[in-house]
């Protein structure tokens, strides 16, 4: 299963004495800030944590407190009424279209889950850097078979030329250090790389004949010399 996990947390079942899932860790996910389509910063593209941290100070942006806010994140205004609070981002955004106030989102799910009609998304970068989602594949305790070893390789970067935990190894190797295969055609000779010349008898083998031929030199025929007319 490919799972989000908040900043700072592990997918379900993968710590602890109830562990029963295996955990990778393939990425984290930067942060966006979701206001509505007619807010005064709906025209920016990003927004630096700082800026955000300004525009909360001054009253601009109003944060509402969702399930997935995440607790290292900027405070979000509580709720008077718990029951008040939505059930998810999806809801969550429904309340932001209607004006009530602005969330954060991971990046992703953000441009995944808003309508350009009625949502802007701002993208957060700089520093102080806010604590990102991750992104985890994790899988059953008793699912370690070889195609499952060889997924897990790929993701984590491994490639064809080297060996894989549960996959076939080269003798006297430890997994994952195997031994690279000779690229095909290895020590076959290599053609050589010099071009031939024109086929003979073809136009090119003419025009290359014709340039090899010393050029003639034309002499000045010498002048004769004209017998006087004779007079009748």
């Amino acid at each position: 299963m490919i799972e989000r996990a908040a900043p700072g947390a592990f997918p379900a079942g993968t710590r602890g004495d109830d562990r029963r899932r295996h955990a990778l860790r393939l990425y984290t996910e930067a942060l966006a800030l979701v206001v509505p389509a007619d807010h005064e910063l709906a025209e920016l593209e990003s927004l630096t944590t700082a800026e955000l941290t300004g525009h909360l100070a001054d009253g601009d942006v109003t944060l509402l407190d969702h399930p997935d806010h995440s607790a290292e994140w900027p405070a979000a205004e509580p709720w008077a009424d718990p029951s008040w609070k939505p059930r998810d981002p999806a809801a969550a955004l429904q309340l932001v279209a209607a004006g009530t106030g602005a969330i954060l989102l991971p990046l992703p799910l953000a441009r995944h889950l808003v309508a350009k009609r009625e949502h802007a998304v701002l993208a957060l970068h700089g520093e102080p850097e806010l604590a990102q989602s991750t992104i985890w594949a994790t899988w059953a305790l008793d699912r370690d078979a070889a195609d499952v070893q060889q997924l897990v390789g790929i993701m984590r970067g491994r490639t064809a030329r080297s060996s894989r935990p549960g996959a076939d190894t080269d003798a006297g190797t430890a997994p994952g250090q195997g031994t690279r295969k000779p690229k095909a055609g290895a020590g076959k000779p290599q053609p050589s790389s010099k071009k031939s010349g024109p086929k003979p008898g073809s136009r090119g083998a003419q025009l290359a004949a014709s340039k090899k031929k010393p050029k003639h030199i034309s002499r000045p025929k010498p002048k004769t010399q004209q017998k006087p007319r004779r007079r009748k």
